[in-house]
């Protein structure tokens, strides 16, 4: 199978699977198709892939068992139930009462314009029009194109049918030029219409942050440092503190919120939601669980709000879960906030913020992000792109990219101004994070090395072996 199957056949399904069970068994299924396109090239698309994947997960539980399935789809109803009870692992404690199956909602179809011959015919409109962009530079340009659509459906004994579709894409731009290198993407729900104005906006915005000569990095940087973080920047930075928020990590002693909910952990000019339906991003109504999801305020004028749960967390806690259960066979997962909507009152242009920072440096994208100590929420970062170094409120020299060890917590408390723009930047399918750039007063940071001088560290031990 090569195409994708329609929103109500999953759902008719899951339905059929429900029936095949036993009046004593508790079934819950989660069924999940995708299609992936991926573009890949230069001045012209040169690599062009299509893939078709599709699960299924079962979950049994009856008066003495429970077990779990990871199937492949499709396959007959019964034969998917009956491959879940052979896995069944002695359990204690009986099901839940099973009522009646009712019927599923009819879902609002999302455009899968991009999936089709046209969709693909106006991407390489758009690159074409991206190379006559740059032909004149010297610079080497490299685009990427990815389009990923997924349908879900989740049904239990115990609830009726929920089904969910979208069509996620995301489009990036790469440029180099004499060893400097710098990227820029924009992902969403749906292609623009002027794509070919979207790519060219990309070229400027990449070969305008390019310097045109590469300049020295100290060793060694102070501990505070002024900085602007871009919304690439901002959102990596929040991405890393959003397991913190999950209930499980809470319970164990693992999270940096301990101590600080129900505090003023942020600026008081910030505020943090997490919106699984905001159209702009990648809007998810039911979790893997099947349960409603709905704005949750994280932080609010600064003071940070309730944690994130699942079933298994909201019944330990004695409370409702808040919709951020993984399916089945993800469920080892923390439930995090996977939506993050940041605002900051008394927003300035985005221009102005260098020229308020004065001196300092601007940081456009992170990677590379480990935890170094998820109590503190302090973790390892790298910048990508390298670093603008500002003085007199200009740019003074660009350096190549540093390592950084950097307390997020504390970025977000030192926040003077948000700027009045903001973008929505997918992390991936289930995550992503709508965030204007801000200004820090001090970005606080441990032991910091150039990643050049740490490449020559490197090649001097490996030569001494």
């Amino acid at each position: 199978m090569n195409e994708l199957p329609p929103l109500t056949t999953l759902c008719d399904w899951t339905a059929e699977v429900l029936r095949a069970a036993h009046s004593t068994e508790r079934v819950e299924v989660f069924v999940e198709v995708h299609h992936i396109q991926h573009l890949e090239g230069q001045r012209e698309p040169a690599q062009h892939s299509i893939s078709w994947h599709a699960r299924v997960d079962i979950v049994v539980d009856t008066p003495t068992a429970r077990g779990l399935a990871v199937l492949p789809w499709p396959l007959p109803p019964s034969t998917a139930l009956d491959q879940a009870r052979r896995v069944l692992y002695p359990r204690a404690g009986a099901p839940p009462a099973r009522p009646p199956i009712g019927p599923y909602p009819r879902v609002h179809a999302w455009d899968e314009e991009l999936i089709q011959p046209r969709g693909i015919a106006r991407l390489r409109a758009a690159w074409r029009a991206l190379a006559r962009h740059t032909a004149r530079t010297d610079v080497q340009v490299h685009a990427t194109w990815h389009l990923h659509a997924r349908r879900t459906c989740w049904a239990a004994t115990d609830a009726a049918p929920l089904g969910h579709q979208g069509t996620f894409f995301r489009v990036a731009v790469a440029v180099a030029r004499d060893g400097a290198t710098a990227a820029w993407s924009h992902a969403g729900w749906h292609w623009p219409d002027q794509a070919e104005a979207l790519l060219a906006h990309a070229a400027e915005d990449v070969l305008a942050w390019l310097p045109r000569r590469m300049s020295a990095t100290p060793d060694r940087l102070p501990p505070r440092v002024p900085a602007v973080l871009l919304p690439e920047a901002v959102a990596a930075l929040l991405h890393a503190l959003a397991p913190g928020w999950a209930a499980p990590a809470v319970q164990r002693g693992h999270s940096w919120l301990l101590g600080r909910q129900g505090t003023r952990a942020f600026a008081a000019i910030l505020d943090l939601w997490d919106d699984p339906l905001m159209p702009v991003g990648a809007p998810e109504p039911f979790d893997g669980e099947g349960v409603a999801r709905r704005p949750l305020a994280l932080v609010q004028h600064g003071v940070v709000g309730p944690v994130t749960h699942h079933r298994a967390s909201a019944a330990r806690a004695g409370q409702r879960p808040t919709g951020h259960g993984w399916p089945p066979s993800a469920r080892p997962r923390l439930p995090f906030p996977r939506h993050l909507v940041l605002r900051g009152a008394q927003p300035v242009p985005e221009a102005t913020l260098v020229s308020t920072m004065g001196q300092g440096m601007v940081i456009r994208r992170l990677g590379y992000i480990r935890a170094l100590d998820p109590r503190q929420g302090r973790v390892f970062a790298v910048t990508r792109d390298g670093v603008w170094w500002i003085a007199h409120g200009r740019r003074a020299h660009w350096s190549p990219d540093l390592a950084l060890q950097i307390d997020v917590p504390l970025v977000f408390a030192r926040v003077r101004h948000v700027a009045d723009r903001a973008r929505w930047l997918a992390h991936d399918f289930w995550r992503g994070a709508w965030t204007p750039a801000i200004l820090v007063d001090e970005l606080p940071m441990g032991p910091t090395r150039s990643m050049v001088q740490s490449s020559r560290d490197a090649r001097g031990h490996f030569s001494r072996r």
